[in-house]
């Protein structure tokens, strides 16, 4: 390969100084025919491939062969001192044992790869000797060898031969002939699956007259799924790969097309059958149920009407079917329910007049109901039923509503009405006055809910009369008992009723209860505060003096005389234990908590009138040193271990501490704080200098291993640091220095980076000119001392993106360097780009090219330059046709 690739480089090198004129002093044709057998005792693609068509031919591996031919042309060319040597073949063909269980394989048993000597020789003399591996051989017609070499003996007397050729079979091979392997054996499988579907749907009985009378009517949407899935099954089949690879159209060896036709035509039969039996099931299941009444089966009718229903929702003889069914059974509800829904559809005449005729004998059932359930007292029974049968009569105009169903309606409502007012009574005499509300409530809007038959309220009235005073009755008693949040309670609920109903009115006996029930919380809060104050729980005596004070302020109640003594002792004990506390605290170190106590003190002292202490300022302004000296003792340790964060945050803490408490310009303090503020300060510095060093070492490391953008942005880094810290005056000649020397090597990579981003915006131009000017660049500041290697603008451009090429073959054309230009359009067919991107260049470069070889060779001949520019690539097929049209032209 090695060899190879020198070949390849040395004929680009090489192709760049040829000469405007050809001559073809060597073309011969050959017709080569090669035999293709299994190799013995080897286990290679070639091999696999052929155990697999011996397989398929059912025969000994031994005995399968191939023969391969093809057309081989080979050509030397001369211009000037150089000579291009050019060797194609085509017609490629493969026979012999090329078929796979009957199907032709042939196109994928083509080797893919080549390998050979080019022997040039003079006469018979040879000159030299190359050697090409692993040649791609793609398609019918296929280039094997397109170099140029330097004619040292000057004769014309040349030729070429091809030698030990190898042909050898690639993954590639291996996976197209798989793919068309697999796609025969899935064919044979398919046939086989076509064939079972045809047995089974060949089987069922499609006959209209047989399905229509199957027991059990949903097997025709089973039998119909059936046909669809055969459908399903033969629409699948004809999406797979076999279809559109395999020439089924012209060769069908076992008739897989032929079965799927069948199972197609069979499957729609039967679906044509039963969506026509489908669609009438109404009716059918409608015939039946009759039937079913006919022979005193209610049960399967109901079955089948409501199958019909279920069929077709708006089927009105199966519903009305359903409602007389549901009549005669007892079931008058449902029966009704259906009748309704009768009315709301479209019902047909006859189906109309019987479901009149039914309405109207529920109707008369009602009233005569009605009235036996009044005379027995069952109101609500009653109701119900007469509120039905006003539906009836509303909703059909038919059915004349009559005038006692009024009258009936009038009796159950008021014997309902009295029934509720009854059960309020028993429920006073029961004492339960919740439940009595709530019968009161019920008796209010039943009676507002039938205003048209109760318009006397004074009973309702009496009832709530009652229920306000039996509130207030209990209330008083636990009053009495001193249970008085119990009776607030009640108090509230008496209130709610007067202030809810418009009725009655609240009364002063309510507003002397309240405040009766008040004071007595008044003073309990008062009592155990006392309590608890004479047995020297004061945190709670003061908790309950509280609570009596707020209860008092809420309700504007009489204040009792012992309330403020109380209070103030309270207080007064509260502020002797707090300041004892603290002095324990602080003796113990505990100076924040000892602080804390005393400012307590201190907020009691300011808000009462207390005998206070003397000393509690110097106790404060004791405690305070001493917790701020102890605050600046921890940040001293915390800078001892570098911990600068936290220590600041002491040292703040230490300043706005003594500024509180007025201890700043303490002496002990204002030392303390001086000195963790200079400890901060000069561990800043160090831990300033050490990440300065630090950076300033990871960029010389950088410039080291010639990673000079980076480490340009280390020094702008460390730069920038130590100006951060500029009050530790940390020396930065050493990274100034640095940055100095590399600005050449770090301007030419970010030029070069600017191509980039160019090339990714598809600004081409501009990226063209940047490059140059970073060329110029690196040879004026000599940019190859810092180790920085520069490619050379045409090799950039051949590396680059597609499009770039393509713009980049225009922009030598332009400045006329049109072996460029050209070398740049082989680039892009060696890539396999599509011709039609790179018409418009081809065509300006062969029209320049065209004019330039003219003015130099005018009798020279156009199809001479077209194959030394081209070398028969159909890739430039707007390049030979621009050159020839331009040549004619200037003729």
């Amino acid at each position: 390969m090695k060899k190879l690739y020198f070949l390849i480089v040395f004929t680009l090198i090489f192709s760049l100084g040829i000469n405007a004129q050809s001559q073809i002093i060597f073309d011969k044709q050959d017709i080569l025919t090669f035999l293709i057998r299994y190799d013995q005792g080897q286990s290679n693609i070639k091999n696999q491939i052929f155990r697999k068509i011996a397989q398929g031919y059912s025969k000994p591996i031994a005995n399968v062969s191939l023969t391969f031919s093809f057309k081989q042309h080979r050509q030397i060319l001369k211009r000037s001192n150089r000579l291009e040597f050019i060797v194609n073949i085509s017609d490629v063909r493969i026979t012999g044992d090329n078929m796979y269980r009957d199907f032709n394989v042939g196109e994928t048993l083509v080797p893919k790869k080549i390998s050979f000597s080019l022997q040039w020789l003079k006469a018979n003399q040879v000159i030299s000797n190359y050697t090409f591996n692993d040649v791609n051989v793609t398609g019918t017609n296929v280039e094997l060898v397109h170099m140029t070499v330097t004619d040292t003996i000057n004769s014309d007397n040349y030729k070429i031969k091809l030698l030990n050729k190898v042909f050898d079979y690639t993954v590639q091979n291996k996976q197209e002939f798989d793919n068309k392997a697999i796609m025969i054996d899935e064919y044979y499988d398919e046939n086989l699956n076509a064939r079972n579907r045809l047995r089974h749907i060949n089987r069922i009985n499609a006959n209209r007259d047989y399905l229509s009378h199957l027991e059990n009517l949903n097997e025709l949407y089973r039998l119909r799924d059936t046909a669809n899935s055969a459908e399903v099954y033969v629409n699948t089949v004809k999406q797979k790969d076999l279809f559109r690879f395999l020439p089924l159209n012209t060769y069908d060896p076992a008739g897989l097309k032929n079965k799927l036709n069948q199972i197609t035509n069979k499957a729609q039969v039967l679906k044509d059958v039963c969506n026509d039996l489908i669609a009438n099931f109404d009716q059918i299941y409608y015939e039946r149920g009759i039937e079913m009444l006919a022979r005193h089966n209610p049960g399967q009718a109901d079955f089948y009407f409501n199958k019909s229903i279920e069929i077709n929702p708006g089927f009105t003889p199966s519903h009305f079917q359903l409602a007389r069914l549901y009549y005669n059974s007892g079931y008058i509800d449902k029966a009704l329910n259906k009748l309704f829904q009768i009315r709301g559809m479209n019902p047909d005449t006859e189906t109309k007049i019987q479901t009149v005729e039914l309405a109207r004998g529920i109707y008369n059932d009602f009233l005569l109901n009605a009235g036996e359930m009044n005379n027995n007292g069952r109101y609500d029974d009653a109701i119900g039923t007469l509120t039905k049968a006003a539906q009836i009569c509303r909703d059909f105009p038919e059915v004349r509503c009559r005038q006692n169903m009024d009258i009936e309606m009038s009796r159950a409502i008021k014997g309902k009405y009295l029934l509720i007012l009854n059960t309020a009574d028993i429920n006073f005499r029961n004492n339960n006055l919740t439940e009595a509300e709530r019968i009161i409530n019920d008796a209010i809007n039943f009676a507002h809910q039938n205003r048209d038959f109760i318009t006397d309220d004074s009973g309702i009235k009496n009832k709530i009369l009652t229920l306000y005073n039996r509130y207030i009755e209990r209330g008083n008693k636990l009053t009495y008992n001193k249970k008085y949040n119990q009776s607030i309670n009640e108090y509230d609920n008496a209130a709610r009723i007067c202030n809810g109903y418009q009725q009655i009115n609240c009364s002063d006996a309510l507003a002397k209860g309240f405040y009766k029930a008040r004071s007595g919380i008044y003073y309990s809060y008062l009592n155990n505060a006392e309590k608890s104050f004479r047995s020297g729980q004061n945190e709670d005596a003061e908790i309950f003096a509280d609570k009596a004070i707020t209860y008092r302020k809420k309700y504007d109640l009489k204040q009792s005389t012992k309330e403020d003594r109380l209070f103030l002792d309270i207080k007064q004990a509260i502020y002797n234990n707090v300041i004892a506390e603290g002095k324990k605290l602080s003796a113990s170190g505990r100076f924040q908590d000892a602080l804390d106590s005393y400012n307590r003190a201190a907020k009691i002292q300011s808000e009462f009138s207390i005998r206070k202490n003397l000393k509690l300022d110097t106790y404060i302004n004791t405690a305070a040193e001493n917790l701020v000296l102890e605050i600046i003792t921890q940040g001293k340790n915390k800078v001892k271990v570098n911990d600068l964060q936290i220590a600041r945050q002491l040292y703040n803490d230490s300043k706005i501490l003594s500024e509180k408490y007025g201890v700043e310009n303490n002496p002990k303090v204002y030392q303390a704080k001086t000195e963790l503020k200079k400890l901060i300060f000069k561990r800043e510095c160090i831990n300033a200098q050490n990440a300065y060093d630090e950076i300033v070492n990871q960029a010389f490391d950088l410039v080291n291993s010639q990673k000079y953008i980076e480490a340009d942005k280390k020094l702008d880094i460390a730069l920038n640091h130590a100006k951060k810290y500029a009050q530790c005056e940390i020396d930065t000649k050493k990274a100034a220095t640095k940055k100095d020397y590399i600005y050449p090597a770090v301007k030419y990579l970010n030029d070069i980076g600017t191509v980039q981003n160019y090339l990714q915006r598809k600004n081409y131009k501009s990226a063209v000119g940047t490059y140059i000017s970073a060329e110029r660049y690196y040879e004026v500041q000599k940019i190859n001392e810092y180790g920085i290697k520069h490619i050379a603008l045409f090799d950039f451009i051949q590396k680059s993106y597609s499009d770039f090429i393509i713009y980049s073959t225009g922009y030598y054309t332009h400045n006329k360097d049109y072996d460029k230009a050209l070398d740049l359009l082989r680039e892009l067919s060696r890539r396999q780009t599509k011709s039609k991107y790179t018409k418009e260049m081809q065509t300006v470069l062969a029209t320049d090219m065209a004019t330039k070889d003219f003015n130099t060779d005018p009798k020279g001949n156009y199809k001479t330059y077209i194959v030394k520019y081209t070398g028969g690539n159909s890739f430039f097929k707007y390049f030979k046709k621009a050159y020839k049209k331009q040549w004619k032209n200037l003729n």
